[in-house]
């Protein structure tokens, strides 16, 4: 797990930055024995940044670059201190630190990284981190400085939400095995709930993404249904407007022969001439005449009544809705 303390220059330098370096001077604000270090052990403590000068040298350095309210309540240093999991196998244990400054160096720039301190002295080992919360100004002041020191801004309240859960997935993803650092006094109780529910879900991805994979290979195979389909309807469409054109041609026909057989003078003698063939008498003859104008017009009438499908009838009823068999 991880905690974060948020301290004024002169509490940093006056105490933490000591305890870090284990300096003789340490004893005035820290004590040893009841934080049980083992002197003998304090040989195997290391650093994984050098500044080439010390932390307290270095935090007064990188100060007095940016822009700093002259306030003795500004917090100028905020310092993680994060402890080796208790079941991470101890080959991880240098790689989990060193994953740690490098997260932290990506996400605050390593010119505002002010230490980071493994110590192996004490009962569990872990590793001190001191961040300077540096943040760009808006305008860049009469003195030239485009940036400022500004706790609040750096340590947000989404930050620190997320502070655990992101380094977590984090150091999972380059160690290759589960890093505890989530625990109920970071998370609490439901957080711890909510945490293994997303592990758990993650578990599933693979299955998922093997999901969308046959997914989309079904997509793809009802997009070549519907390019048939719409060279079906075109085809369709073509015959259409061909049957469209041979309605209105007969029609025209039916028409043009009906208007020219009753407005025609010699009608009823050119047809008495040509159905009788003399073997009829003139009466019989003009009935059958007067019979193939009536058979004439229902023709028309049918002809006209020929009920012609528009072409938004061809389109599918499902409007291209593509169905799956999931």
């Amino acid at each position: 797990m991880g905690n974060l303390t948020k301290t004024t220059k002169q509490a940093a330098c006056s105490g933490i930055l000591d305890e870090i370096q284990r300096t003789p001077e340490m004893k005035r604000t820290f004590d040893p024995e009841k934080h049980e270090i083992d002197p003998a052990r304090t040989h195997l403590n290391y650093a994984l940044i050098d500044h080439g000068m010390s932390p307290t040298d270095y935090l007064n350095k990188r100060l007095s670059e940016v822009k700093v309210q002259n306030r003795a309540d500004v917090k100028v240093l905020g310092q993680w201190v994060w402890t080796l999991p208790k079941d991470l196998e101890p080959q991880y244990q240098e790689q989990f630190f060193e994953e740690i400054v490098k997260y932290n160096i990506e996400k605050f720039g390593a010119e505002n990284i002010c230490y980071a301190q493994v110590h192996l002295d004490e009962r569990t080992p872990h590793l001190h981190l001191g961040i300077i919360p540096i943040v760009k100004v808006d305008k860049v002041r009469t003195d030239g400085k485009t940036e400022k020191c500004c706790a609040k801004d750096v340590f947000t309240r989404e930050y620190l939400q997320h502070a655990h859960a992101e380094l977590q997935k984090h150091l999972e993803a380059k160690l290759g095995v589960d890093v505890n650092i989530l625990n109920g006094e970071t998370l609490g109780v439901d957080g711890i709930a909510n945490y293994k529910k997303a592990k758990d879900l993650a578990r599933q991805i693979p299955v998922l993404q093997a999901t969308i994979a046959d997914l989309n290979e079904e997509i793809e195979e009802k997009k070549e249904e519907i390019k048939h389909l719409d060279a079906e309807i075109a085809q369709k469409k073509g015959v259409l407007q061909t049957l469209k054109g041979v309605v209105g041609e007969i029609q025209e026909k039916v028409k043009g022969l009906l208007e020219a057989l009753k407005g025609h003078p010699n009608m009823l003698e050119m047809f008495y001439h040509w159905l009788t063939g003399g073997e009829k008498t003139e009466e019989e003859a003009q009935e059958q005449v007067k019979d193939y104008i009536a058979d004439t017009e229902i023709t028309l009438e049918k002809v006209n009544g020929i009920i012609i499908p528009d072409e938004e009838s061809l389109e599918p009823k499902h409007n291209r809705d593509i169905g799956f068999s999931r």
